[in-house]
């Protein structure tokens, strides 16, 4: 009964988003030396059957045939990892990074210009990803499949968009809508920040859990 249940998010500490890696640093270390005009997208998952990694490196083959500024960052480890790995030709190796298992996540989505989550909605539904919620709350505007628990953390038009499952053409169409403007980068990302502070953040969940304990204490 909707009088007898509350949804409280966990709240995550923004904290975590200080005192990064040099950006400059970690793109030297994942692509080498590149111009400022390299724009990166990147995707941080388990690299197995719940993503839709098929999806993202077939749109990824497109992109990079138009777009030689395009750099893509796979960051996760899992049991697809060795086959994923083997997708990619050797001609954009050093465009599509799978970089395994990192202990400075953060560091890494701060490089990116756009975050992904891309999932097998006939595998898996997503909860409250972190991932994205870590993407929204550096500022980046966000591209994910619609469906569970994603469409209460992307609004979507506004902190990025959502995409129909494994359409690799509706991913392409809102990526190029990304990549040609960014000014729209900017805002929904801006806009995705300011939803984690006052909707996903640390203080909004002590202050959720405190307003539902004085209201059952209150309560006759």
């Amino acid at each position: 009964p909707s009088n007898k249940s509350v949804c409280i998010y966990n709240g995550i500490a923004m904290s975590r988003f200080r005192d990064l890696r040099d950006p400059l640093s970690i793109r030297e270390e994942i692509f080498g030396n590149t111009n400022d005009k390299v724009i990166i997208a990147g995707m941080v998952a388990g690299v197995d059957e719940r993503k839709d990694y098929a999806t993202l490196i077939e749109a990824a083959f497109e992109l990079l045939k138009k777009h030689d500024n395009l750099r893509f960052i796979l960051v996760g480890e899992g049991g697809m990892l060795g086959e994923m790995k083997r997708k990619i030709p050797q001609s954009v190796s050093g465009k599509i990074v799978f970089t395994g298992k990192r202990r400075d996540v953060e560091s890494i989505v701060n490089i990116f210009d756009i975050g992904i989550l891309l999932t097998n909605s006939k595998l898996h539904g997503e909860g409250i990803s972190n991932s994205i919620i870590e993407y929204m709350a550096l500022g980046k505007p966000v591209i994910a499949t619609k469906g569970g628990g994603t469409n209460e953390v992307v609004a979507d038009n506004v902190t990025g968009f959502l995409i129909s499952p494994s359409d690799a053409s509706d991913f392409i169409s809102k990526f190029e809508t990304l990549l040609s403007d960014p000014l729209l980068r900017e805002k929904m990302g801006a806009a995705g920040r300011e939803r984690i502070i006052t909707e996903f953040s640390m203080e909004r969940m002590v202050s959720d859990y405190l307003n539902l304990y004085n209201d059952l204490i209150h309560t006759k």
